[in-house]
């Protein structure tokens, strides 16, 4: 069971001991002193890679730091103390010389086939144990008591087991987007977070001319999660169109359209609800001379974010007239040549 146990755990430590030295600044720090073993001499290998194991988890709870055990021993050492890592003078020197808050320590028995690790953490300001927790099991459920165990552990300091957090990456068309979590600006798109804790967020996406967007990512530990949004302009379009050469007036609203050599016209405008208004000459074939006539047509168009609308004005002298149609439902006859221009303003 030892030569198993400790194939397994060499096995973390080198997937896992670089990341032990590679955290922030920290706000609280942990002391790790060495885990006592009974049983053979190759369960040292073993208490060395549990050791390991556990300064990863906790190393990865933000605000949170691990001094190694060997550095602990070395520390004590060169201060002289002989008392026990558990004395009052030792937690004192640890407090002063190491700035740590807690002291892990912990023991490991091996059985047989079975075996018990044992956790303590204790507060070096009072000496007043704060965690004490066990697990025991066999040697093919080592990976997952151990994990149960650490998983208790960083639980208590508020974290989640193992707490390596996720990697975020949120894409938008067009870039440049402003991301916001709550009231905190997270920062522009194409924007990319690693280490993010896991758990659910609500987002909100707002870029100057498009519509803002609020939506829900979940970040997963060791996964990278990605969202590529696609914009929706705040305003939309209208395209006007006249199917013969320009004899007639236009008006939107209040407002008189120039009516462009082209038969095209196209803007942009905020959503809601146009009157579009138009004077068109037509042939009265009741009457003998078959003089032109002008009439007056009217339609409502409703322009809605990201929308094209095309107003499309009849004024051949036989039918005369206005439609309103999508740029998806392009009628035979006209011509579709003519994109409409958006302003960035």
């Amino acid at each position: 069971m030892i030569k198993a146990l400790r194939h397994i755990v060499l096995c973390l430590v080198l997937l896992n001991v670089s990341a032990v030295f590679a955290q922030e600044a920290p706000t609280t720090a942990v002391v790790m002193v060495p885990i006592e073993f009974s049983g053979t001499d190759q369960g040292k290998d073993i208490t060395s890679g549990i050791a390991t194991t556990l300064a990863v988890d906790l190393s990865s709870i933000p605000g949170i730091s691990v001094i190694p055990s060997a550095r602990t021993v070395e520390f004590l050492a060169s201060e002289k103390i002989e008392a026990g890592y558990f004395s009052s003078e030792a937690r004192k020197k640890m407090i002063e010389g190491l700035h740590a808050r807690y002291l892990l320590s912990g023991s490991f028995l091996a059985v047989g086939p079975k075996y018990r690790l044992d956790l303590q953490l204790i507060d070096l300001r009072t000496g007043d144990v704060r965690f004490l927790d066990k697990a025991q099991g066999s040697e093919e459920q080592f990976m997952d008591v151990l994990a149960e165990l650490s998983g208790k552990l960083t639980t208590w300091f508020g974290g989640v087991s193992p707490v390596k957090g996720g990697d975020l990456e949120l894409l938008t068309k067009p870039e440049g987007a402003q991301v916001f979590l709550e009231e905190e600006l997270l920062g522009d798109t194409p924007l990319r977070r690693k280490g993010m804790k896991a758990g659910e967020y609500r987002l909100r996406i707002e870029l100057g001319g498009y519509q803002p967007l609020e939506e829900t990512v979940v970040v997963k530990d060791r996964e990278k999660t990605s969202r590529n949004w696609t914009l929706k302009r705040a305003n939309g379009g209208i395209r006007v169109w006249w199917k013969t050469k320009v004899d007639s007036e236009v008006r939107l609203g209040s407002e008189r359209i120039m009516i462009p050599r082209d038969a095209r016209y196209s803007r942009n405008l905020p959503a809601g609800e146009y009157e579009v208004e138009t004077r068109i000459p037509f042939t009265d074939e009741s009457k003998w001379e078959n003089n032109k006539s002008w009439k007056t047509y009217t339609a409502t168009v409703t322009v809605e974010p990201d929308q094209v609308v095309d107003v499309l004005i009849d004024n051949s002298l036989f039918d005369p007239g206005i439609k309103v149609s999508r740029c998806t439902e392009c009628e035979n006859g006209w011509d579709w040549g003519t994109q409409l221009v958006w302003y960035e303003k």
